[in-house]
């Protein structure tokens, strides 16, 4: 347990500056808590007060963490080594401060989260259920504390739910795992375990209310999975949805259950961009795995396929069993030979373009001014399956080039 007056006269640490250490600070602040608080951040130089210049020699009482900082694979490793069990994130702070009223529901797994966040928003939001989404997607949670009578839905990656020790969850759902995040938990094993922790945050460890949903069929995570609950499988079927969200929202006050693929339609997820002719756009650009790339190949047919980048460890890149839907592949990204290697192995048509620009111009000359002519519809498919570092500062960027390309044409 985290009582706030535990804080009091303590050293307290906030490794990681951006929104939600500006959250806590915040926060500190306004609860008065008198203790001596230093913020330290890998790449900005802060000037304000709380600023510590040097962490080596610094000794800490508690440590808040933003999950994006690596501490297995990190210039300060040892010293986070050494403080390990003084660390927690701002999201076990706001467990321990939300009012009895209020419920929290967890979202986490590989792929899929921000948008059955919003979609759980919009079905609360139509039964005028009050509900705020924070976490990874959304505000920073301490920036909501003050709600009464509200259902949070907190987005957890992999990151949160490892770093964190006493979040409290009244649901919990995995939605699927796939080889993800390897660089930094190693093994596949270790990665699921850390997803699966998640309903160690479910009050009482109720089990009707640790909810899987797996459309991964992962052996390894479906076996280690078993001793919380059956798997439920729905892929693209919408009546298994409903049921699966009716299982999760069954005491929130929830009667309708109506909803359109709009519900949870995000920004670079999937997303419509243009349709003109027979031509369809899709910008997926937050795709950055394999895994993420098979799911959107499922939902299309006749797909110029447009991926690459900064591969994550893991991923085998096999696509036998989804080339009948496509007719080519373009790559872009700096290393495209190990993909070159693989789609040949595959026998996919394919072309390495290297740059987004390149393929966008290839697809205008071959494509474009041929395609008309067949009233077949095809799929222009943004969906790299790759991170976007190589080449991009995110993939909000990639995606946006992306866009910016195929409205000029």
């Amino acid at each position: 347990m985290l009582v706030l007056s535990d804080l009091n006269k303590k050293n307290i640490l906030i490794y990681g500056y951006g929104k939600t250490g500006e959250s806590l600070k915040n926060f500190f602040i306004k609860k008065k808590i008198k203790a001596n608080i230093k913020i330290y951040d890998d790449k900005k130089k802060l000037t304000n007060t709380y600023y510590l210049k040097n962490i080596i020699h610094y000794k800490p009482d508690f440590i808040f963490l933003s999950p994006g900082i690596n501490i297995y694979n990190h210039k300060h490793s040892n010293f986070f080594k050494t403080n390990k069990e003084k660390i927690f994130t701002d999201l076990d702070v706001f467990s321990t401060q939300l009012h009895c009223t209020n419920k929290i529901i967890g979202v986490t797994g590989t792929n899929g989260k921000s948008s059955y966040c919003k979609l759980l928003y919009k079905i609360l939001k139509k039964n005028k259920v009050k509900s705020v989404i924070v976490g990874n997607y959304g505000d920073p949670a301490l920036n909501n504390i003050h709600h009464k009578n509200t259902i949070f839905i907190i987005e957890l990656s992999s990151y949160q739910i490892d770093y964190s020790k006493i979040i409290k969850l009244n649901k919990a759902v995995i939605l699927n795992i796939s080889p993800d995040h390897l660089d930094r938990h190693k093994t596949l094993m270790k990665y699921i375990k850390t997803k699966l922790k998640i309903f160690d945050f479910v009050n009482y460890k109720n089990k009707k209310n640790c909810l899987i949903n797996d459309f991964s069929s992962n052996k390894l995570y479906e076996k280690l999975s078993g001793k919380y609950l059956r798997c439920v499988r729905f892929k693209n079927n919408v009546s298994k949805k409903k049921f699966f969200l009716k299982k999760l929202l069954s005491d929130c006050g929830v009667i309708n259950f109506n909803f359109s693929e709009k519900d949870y339609q995000l920004p670079h997820r999937n997303e419509l961009c243009k349709k003109k002719n027979n031509l369809i756009y899709v910008n997926d650009s937050k795709s950055t795995n394999l895994a993420s790339l098979k799911y959107s190949l499922l939902k299309y047919n006749n797909i110029i396929l447009i991926c690459g980048g900064l591969l994550k460890k893991g991923d085998k890149w096999d696509l036998r069993n989804e080339r009948n839907t496509i007719i080519e592949i373009l790559i872009i990204g700096k290393n495209t030979n190990f993909l070159i290697n693989k789609f040949k192995k595959c026998k996919i048509n394919h072309k390495n373009c290297k740059k987004m620009n390149i393929a966008i111009k290839y697809i205008k000359k071959k494509y474009l001014n041929n395609l008309h002519k067949d009233k077949t519809q095809f799929t222009i498919l943004l969906s790299p399956g790759a991170a976007s570092y190589d080449q991009y500062k995110n993939f909000e960027s990639r995606g946006n080039q992306f866009k910016k390309l195929i409205n000029a044409i």
